[in-house]
């Protein structure tokens, strides 16, 4: 398959500096929870960063500018898709570089490349944005029903103040007593504070970003903004 953009135009002049600095030395192979559940060097970061290194030299390269940049086949942008959503995000690599590379935010801006050429994202992530656009949450749950099994009786909320509380999806949905002990506290220390009705409170966009369908996350947030 032929694919003559560059992958040098997703990244930063600063994430083009980290990947250069890159030397393979596989210090965030021992920290990558991937990793260890399994095992594969494919998936690991310093092989993503390394087959990103060959993409950017097969478009950018001194051969490339000699005789034009070369096609990157569809199986190898296929394999890296999946390398790149296996990833759990979670910055332990980043933490352990030696040489200081933001992997935390590296590898959400590959699946936002990948999405762009159409290889991502993988499986039921695909749906999230119908989902969010129809109920305002990642879950596909009622959005009348976003406080109403957690939020305390005896704690008040008003319409306006200084202080505004967001539960958010994964809190109002799934983690329930974190959230019902959040409105607790703020109800014990005596201040006002307000919270969007439940249809209102929409998604964060974070799902999104993280899986690379950035298309409506403008959307998202000119409604949220709409709605204070």
């Amino acid at each position: 398959m032929e694919n003559r953009d560059s992958f040098i135009n997703c990244l930063s002049p600063q994430q083009l500096l980290e990947l250069d600095a890159c030397t393979q030395c596989g210090e965030c192979l021992d920290i990558c929870p991937v990793q260890e559940v399994t095992g594969k060097p494919a998936i690991s970061p310093p092989e993503k960063i390394r087959i990103l290194k060959e993409f950017i030299r097969g478009a950018e390269g001194l051969k490339a500018r000699l005789f034009g940049p070369g096609a990157i086949d569809r199986k190898l942008l296929e394999e890296f898709t999946k390398a790149v959503y296996e990833c759990t995000v979670c910055g332990a690599c980043g933490q352990q570089c030696t040489v200081g590379i933001f992997t935390q935010r590296l590898w959400p801006m590959l699946r936002k490349e990948m999405v762009k050429r159409g290889f991502g994202p993988l499986g039921v992530q695909a749906n999230l944005p119908k989902v969010i656009e129809r109920t305002g949450n990642p879950y596909d749950k009622p959005p009348g029903e976003r406080f109403s099994p957690w939020f305390p009786e005896n704690v008040r909320v008003v319409e306006r103040a200084d202080i505004g509380y967001y539960a958010g999806c994964t809190s109002a949905y799934e983690a329930q007593p974190m959230v019902r002990g959040d409105a607790i506290v703020l109800g014990a220390i005596g201040e006002a504070f307000m919270m969007l009705p439940p249809e209102e409170e929409i998604c964060c966009g974070f799902p999104l970003f993280i899986t690379g369908q950035h298309d409506i996350l403008g959307d998202l947030i000119k409604e949220a903004c709409e709605c204070l």
